[in-house]
């Protein structure tokens, strides 16, 4: 499956934006894919977290991910473990716009263990990010306040 690489423009700070994503505690309370969340400690070096994610697009989904944060600049992550991916590497990168704009890209490159459905590839991909960036914009908005 190939990569996709998004870029979105968020209203807030590069702090608030950079601060509402990595907030990955309360996706499942704005992102509705997102049934069960757990954050744990690093195991691997240079990471600030290691985070276990469960979804449902047509099928539930287990993958856990390493989470790497640059700065203000970008969170990344690699794959860890999943029952169905043998890959999920990608991040979200910031640029701060000024006037409380940030443009963020967001890249995601997926690879799925034996044949998957390409619905269950597409709605993971391309279906699901105008969703996600209007969820995280919530996630965002709730940082502030």
């Amino acid at each position: 499956m190939p990569s996709v690489t998004k870029t979105h423009l968020f209203n807030g700070s590069l702090e608030d934006v950079f601060s509402g994503i990595k907030n990955y505690s309360h996706y499942k309370d704005f992102i509705t894919a997102v049934n069960e969340i757990e954050v744990l400690d690093p195991v691997q070096k240079g990471s600030s977290a290691q985070v276990s994610y469960k979804i449902k697009l047509i099928k539930t989904i287990h993958y856990t991910l390493n989470m790497f944060e640059t700065g203000l600049k970008k969170i990344s992550w690699t794959l860890s473990d999943s029952n169905i991916m043998k890959k999920n590497d990608g991040y979200w990168s910031f640029k701060d716009l000024g006037d409380n704009r940030v443009e963020a890209t967001y890249h995601l490159d997926v690879k799925f263990k034996g044949l998957v459905p390409g619905s269950i590839a597409t709605k993971m991909t391309e279906t699901q990010l105008p969703k996600l960036f209007e969820q995280m914009q919530a996630l965002i908005d709730s940082q502030k306040a």
